[in-house]
């Protein structure tokens, strides 16, 4: 059976660990973060006015979006959109929900992998030990105060994947249990028709302070 296989997750949840290790073992290509085009760019327009541009996918593939791709801010309140994705979700033979049950270790690691442009780091009380530099280091920021800030954007992420889990009847599968249960990769993937590449949940594979983030990124199949 042709596979086209959606990953949606909430922030620094593996989700693209995931995708590499179900690419690297059923030897079909990825595409991170597709609804997320900039002006310009193919989709721009259509995303902007709430169109879907994709084309429902031929080929085995794997796509992976990031709820962050389909943020909205409405007089400052920040809510998720979730029609795109539930309009094309009959495109796909596996849809998979993941999301993380720490989120406090959750919003500090996306605030650790936040680019060097990002805002943020214009306020920061420690510069020197953040990811201001072009080098693209990934590193813990000491000023613990600052993640408080992302708190409700995740709150609201966590909402909208317990909708689209009761809206689509399927799980949310979560960090924790995926990347330190290998019984659990086992039964809810594995035997379920997703085989997977075991090397990308190892803990050497995860980001480490002062390591590039992009180190372990590989190349498109």
């Amino acid at each position: 059976m042709s596979k086209q296989i959606l990953i949606i997750h909430g922030d620094r949840s593996g989700g693209r660990a995931l995708m590499y290790s179900l690419s690297d073992k059923l030897g079909i290509p990825w595409w991170d973060n597709p609804f997320s085009p900039k002006p310009g760019q193919k989709g721009y327009e259509e995303i902007k006015q709430g169109k879907v541009w994709l084309e429902r996918p031929n080929t085995p593939c794997i796509l992976k979006t990031s709820l962050n791709e389909h943020i909205h801010y409405t007089n400052k309140l920040i809510h998720y959109n979730t029609k795109i994705i539930l309009s094309i979700s009959n495109w796909f033979s596996d849809i998979i929900l993941l999301d993380r049950k720490d989120i406090d270790a959750q919003i500090s690691s996306w605030e650790h992998s936040l680019p060097p442009e990002h805002p943020l780091y214009l306020e920061c009380s420690c510069p020197t030990q953040c990811q201001p530099s072009p080098s693209g280091l990934y590193n813990t920021c000491p000023d613990k105060e600052k993640s408080k800030r992302f708190k409700n954007q995740f709150i609201e992420m966590k909402k909208s994947l317990v909708f689209l889990s009761g809206k689509l009847k399927i799980p949310i599968h979560y960090y924790e249990d995926i990347f330190t249960d290998k019984q659990y990769r086992k039964e809810h993937f594995g035997q379920k028709g997703l085989p997977y590449n075991e090397e990308w949940f190892q803990p050497s594979r995860r980001y480490k302070d002062g390591e590039p983030w992009w180190k372990l990124k590989p190349k498109p199949i």
